[in-house]
């Protein structure tokens, strides 16, 4: 399978970035992957809300509570299809909007924290806590104008 999604991308005349190389290497060294992708924004009334570090510590809790429902009601579907797990390892790829520099971490740290709460409160994990999920990495993808988003990458551990 990561071949023909490596050719895939050859054959469309596209590069092949890092990412892509990256994550062709993680399906062949892991059969039990699953790949969820996540809005980096929602809507709360009329208003946009970004999930990003710098706007959950300025807003009001009300609004950010409303913010995390919509989270879990984006992706709670997507989550009813995963199996139940015991520990995991998540990897973030970011894929922004536009070509502006961002602080990846200040991203993904929130998309983390949001659906490890979803994953556990969806019963697909017993915690979120360290023995469960002990590692977690960030990376960037390409800009996608048209669909930016933040793919999560859930990977099975062997206990």
């Amino acid at each position: 399978m990561p071949s023909t999604r490596l050719q895939g991308l050859e054959e469309k005349n596209k590069e092949t970035t890092a990412c892509d190389v990256w994550l062709a290497g993680i399906s062949e060294t892991f059969d039990e992957q699953r790949m969820i992708s996540v809005p980096l924004k929602t809507k709360v009334g009329a208003k946009a809300i970004y999930y990003n570090l710098n706007i959950f510590r300025n807003i009001n809790y009300h609004v950010w509570n409303k913010a995390k429902i919509n989270f879990k009601q984006d992706i709670h579907t997507k989550l009813t299809l995963l199996p139940k797990y015991t520990k995991i390892s998540l990897d973030y790829v970011l894929y922004p909007s536009t070509k502006r520099l961002c602080d990846l971490s200040n991203v993904c740290s929130i998309i983390d924290k949001l659906f490890c709460d979803v994953l556990v409160e969806n019963g697909n994990l017993p915690d979120d806590n360290y023995t469960h999920i002990p590692e977690v990495h960030y990376h960037i993808g390409e800009v996608d104008k048209l669909n930016p988003r933040c793919e999560v990458i859930i990977r099975e551990i062997d206990n």
